[in-house]
């Protein structure tokens, strides 16, 4: 199937690795040329040249999501640098485990930058000019979370995604008569991610106590970038507002 991507200009935040390089290289695969833009720069300039040896088109640009004055000269170096940006993927996030009890100004502020206000700076970054040429594709990776609390320490995550999810059908009510959509891709309980770590997760691919997955077992970062590949075609030109659940049947709406 061609994906009508003819050489677009893609940026995926939090490119660099998980899910995240996952897309990027679903991206690039289907001819896409691809900006990993990460806050880790040696690692999005070793995913691009990793796309770029496979045959694909890719370049790494450090960007820190939370400056908004970052956002703003990284997106303006890439237009200026490589055109127009013609896709967005927010995929840029932290998560933090503490107590609600004892959750912080400075942890919650922290998260909600990355996770939500991140992904609004880089939005407004891009919505002008995809308003401009009537088209764009926005892609909003949020999170299970957004719908089913599995567990109970990670609230300013589970706040952030839900706001990232209420911003995500604003916005595609906003923009969808300029030809542009926006969607959101909803992971379930990934392997192999630093999310992982950061709760206390094993990385391992099998299922983990307690979970039922009609697939059998848990999803991979390979499983995300296929999805967020096909919302950002011209085959979904008429899909738009939606949340797409990737979570082997963990949750089914």
């Amino acid at each position: 199937m061609d994906f009508g991507y003819a050489d677009k200009l893609a940026v995926v935040t939090g490119g660099a690795k998980g899910i995240g390089r996952a897309i990027a290289e679903a991206l690039a695969a289907e001819g896409a040329v691809v900006a990993v833009t990460d806050i880790e720069d040696d690692l999005a300039s070793s995913t691009a040249a990793a796309i770029t040896a496979t045959g694909g088109k890719a370049f790494g640009y450090r960007l820190d999501v939370t400056s908004r004055d970052q956002v703003r000269e990284v997106f303006a170096a890439i237009a200026r640098e490589r055109g127009p940006v013609e896709i967005l993927v927010n995929n840029a996030g932290i998560v933090r485990k503490q107590p609600t009890a004892t959750l912080t100004d400075e942890e919650f502020d922290l998260v909600d930058r990355v996770n939500f206000r991140g992904a609004l700076y880089c939005c407004q970054e891009v919505m002008e000019g995809m308003k401009a040429r009537r088209s764009g594709r926005i892609v909003n990776v949020i999170s299970l979370v957004a719908k089913l609390i599995g567990r109970t320490d990670v609230l300013s995550y589970a706040a952030s995604k839900a706001s990232l999810g209420a911003m995500t059908r604003m916005l595609a009510k906003e923009l969808g008569e300029h030809g542009i959509t926006v969607n959101g891709v909803l992971p379930g309980s990934i392997a192999v991610t630093d999310f992982n770590d950061a709760v206390g997760v094993s990385k391992d691919v099998k299922l983990l106590p307690g979970m039922s997955v009609p697939m059998g077992r848990r999803g991979t970062p390979e499983d995300i970038g296929p999805v967020v590949a096909f919302l950002c075609s011209r085959q979904a030109g008429y899909i738009t507002g939606e949340f797409v659940n990737v979570n082997g049947g963990l949750f089914m709406d």
